[in-house]
Protein backbone atom coordinates (compact mmCIF):
# COMPACT_ATOMS: atom_id res chain seq x y z
CA UNK A 1 0.00 0.00 0.00
CA UNK A 2 1.66 3.25 -1.03
CA UNK A 3 1.77 5.97 1.65
CA UNK A 4 -1.23 8.06 0.06
CA UNK A 5 -3.33 5.37 0.24
CA UNK A 6 -2.50 4.93 3.66
CA UNK A 7 -3.73 8.05 4.86
CA UNK A 8 -7.09 7.60 3.12
CA UNK A 9 -7.34 4.07 4.66
CA UNK A 10 -9.97 4.05 7.48
CA UNK A 11 -8.06 0.75 8.55
CA UNK A 12 -6.62 0.34 11.73
CA UNK A 13 -3.09 0.00 12.29
CA UNK A 14 -1.67 -3.90 12.48
CA UNK A 15 -0.92 -5.71 15.92
CA UNK A 16 2.67 -6.29 14.94
CA UNK A 17 3.02 -2.79 14.30
CA UNK A 18 1.25 -1.40 17.74
CA UNK A 19 3.57 -3.81 19.31
CA UNK A 20 6.90 -2.20 17.70
CA UNK A 21 5.66 1.25 19.01
CA UNK A 22 4.93 -0.23 22.63
CA UNK A 23 8.54 -1.88 21.93
CA UNK A 24 10.49 1.28 20.76
CA UNK A 25 8.89 3.40 23.62
CA UNK A 26 10.04 0.83 26.26
CA UNK A 27 13.03 0.75 25.20
CA UNK A 28 13.29 4.82 25.19
CA UNK A 29 11.70 5.32 28.72
CA UNK A 30 14.43 2.84 30.11
CA UNK A 31 17.49 4.69 28.36
CA UNK A 32 16.10 7.73 29.68
CA UNK A 33 15.48 6.54 33.71
CA UNK A 34 18.96 5.16 33.10
CA UNK A 35 19.98 8.83 32.35
CA UNK A 36 17.96 10.41 35.37
CA UNK A 37 19.72 7.74 37.45
CA UNK A 38 23.65 8.64 36.43
CA UNK A 39 22.93 12.33 36.60
CA UNK A 40 21.20 12.40 39.96
CA UNK A 41 24.64 10.25 40.86
CA UNK A 42 27.29 12.53 39.15
CA UNK A 43 24.97 15.61 40.87
CA UNK A 44 25.04 13.97 44.17
CA UNK A 45 28.55 13.92 44.11
CA UNK A 46 29.23 17.14 42.43
CA UNK A 47 26.83 18.63 45.65
CA UNK A 48 29.82 16.75 48.11
CA UNK A 49 32.80 17.86 46.63
CA UNK A 50 31.08 21.41 46.49
CA UNK A 51 30.35 21.23 50.01
CA UNK A 52 33.80 19.99 50.54
CA UNK A 53 35.70 23.07 49.16
CA UNK A 54 33.31 25.85 50.57
CA UNK A 55 33.69 24.13 54.08
CA UNK A 56 37.79 24.29 53.81
CA UNK A 57 37.22 27.77 52.03
CA UNK A 58 35.15 28.94 54.68
CA UNK A 59 37.53 27.63 57.74
CA UNK A 60 40.71 29.47 55.84
CA UNK A 61 38.85 32.76 55.70
CA UNK A 62 37.92 32.69 59.15
CA UNK A 63 41.38 31.70 60.14
CA UNK A 64 39.98 28.70 63.06
CA UNK A 65 42.63 26.73 64.76
CA UNK A 66 45.72 27.89 65.89
CA UNK A 67 47.56 27.49 62.72
CA UNK A 68 50.79 26.85 61.52
CA UNK A 69 53.73 28.90 62.06
CA UNK A 70 56.19 28.93 58.88
CA UNK A 71 58.73 31.27 57.73
CA UNK A 72 58.20 33.00 54.06
CA UNK A 73 61.79 34.50 52.54
CA UNK A 74 60.92 37.62 50.54
CA UNK A 75 63.78 38.77 48.21
CA UNK A 76 64.18 42.28 46.16
CA UNK A 77 66.47 45.11 45.64
CA UNK A 78 69.55 43.24 46.86
CA UNK A 79 67.75 42.50 50.20
CA UNK A 80 66.19 39.65 51.93
CA UNK A 81 63.69 39.11 54.74
CA UNK A 82 62.59 36.00 56.22
CA UNK A 83 58.46 36.88 57.70
CA UNK A 84 57.18 34.39 59.86
CA UNK A 85 52.95 33.64 59.38
CA UNK A 86 50.62 31.53 60.48
CA UNK A 87 49.30 29.27 58.05
CA UNK A 88 45.58 28.36 57.82
CA UNK A 89 43.47 25.47 56.45
CA UNK A 90 44.12 22.03 55.29
CA UNK A 91 47.45 21.02 53.92
CA UNK A 92 46.15 20.47 50.58
CA UNK A 93 43.51 22.79 50.03
CA UNK A 94 42.86 26.53 50.27
CA UNK A 95 44.72 28.12 52.86
CA UNK A 96 44.96 31.88 54.36
CA UNK A 97 47.87 33.82 56.22
CA UNK A 98 48.31 35.81 58.85
CA UNK A 99 51.43 37.41 59.88
CA UNK A 100 52.90 37.27 63.40
CA UNK A 101 53.27 34.57 65.63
Amino acid sequence: MKPIDKLRSDRGETLAETLAALALCAIALTILATALAAASQYDAASRSADESLYSAVSAAERAEGEGEYKSVTVSGNGKTAFIGVNVYGPQDGPCSYKIGK
